[in-house]
Parts: structure tokens; C-alpha cells; sequence
């Protein structure tokens, strides 16, 4: 299956905490959608955060972290 990166930049008082609970709906409705959060990684500094992705296609994560974070850059 394709891998994904998700890259959500300048997002707001960014913690490792706060990362983590978004993270765990973001990956329940990823289920449904036939998407895999692998890894995600945070640049706290920059308020930025990396999220590795196993997806059928491209569009597939999007509804999965909508709402959660700000507009994000998704590289294949």
C-alpha cells in the first residue's frame, strides 16, 4: 500500500500531549477509510507535526484528521 506525509504547519501551542490525544480519533476513523497511522513525529519549536501514512490513495486520509488540525501538505 502507498505511504503518506501528512505535514500540519504552525499549529498553535502544540504539546506532545495535546498531539497525542488527537492522534488516537484521527486513527479510529482512519479505520474506516482503509487508513494506517504508522508514526507521527513533532517539530514543538516550529509548531509543526509529520504523520506517516498507509493509504489506498492520496484523498483517502483527509476526512480522517479533519477538524483536528490546521490545513495540512500531504506528500506522496
Amino acid at each position: 500500500m502507498p505511504l503518506y506525509m501528512d505535514i500540519h504547519q504552525h499549529v498553535e501551542g502544540l504539546t506532545a500531549d495535546a498531539a497525542a490525544q488527537a492522534h488516537r480519533p484521527t486513527c479510529t476513523r482512519g479505520e474506516k477509510y482503509g487508513v494506517k497511522y504508522l508514526h507521527y513525529w513533532l517539530d514543538l519549536q516550529a509548531g509543526n507535526i509529520f504523520c506517516l501514512i498507509e493509504a489506498p490513495t492520496k484523498d483517502a486520509p483527509s476526512p480522517c484528521s479533519r477538524g483536528t488540525w490546521p490545513p495540512l501538505r500531504r506528500v506522496d
